[in-house]
């Protein structure tokens, strides 16, 4: 998962797959802040081309 705050974009990796243990990511942002989540499946952390989702926009 790619998330994009303030124009900045980080990513988060669930190496344990599908039926492994949850990835928790904690930000400590301020309320209101925008927040843009695009998931995309990946092979050794390189997106796969035309797996990427449209970005979903979210608030803290």
């Amino acid at each position: 998962m790619h998330y994009t705050i303030n124009g900045v974009t980080k990513t988060a990796y669930n190496r344990n797959g599908a039926d492994g243990a949850v990835v928790d990511v904690n930000l400590d942002l301020p309320e209101g802040t925008v927040i843009v989540y695009t998931v995309c499946l990946s092979n050794d952390g390189a997106d796969l081309a035309g797996t990427c989702s449209g970005g979903i926009r979210d608030y803290a």
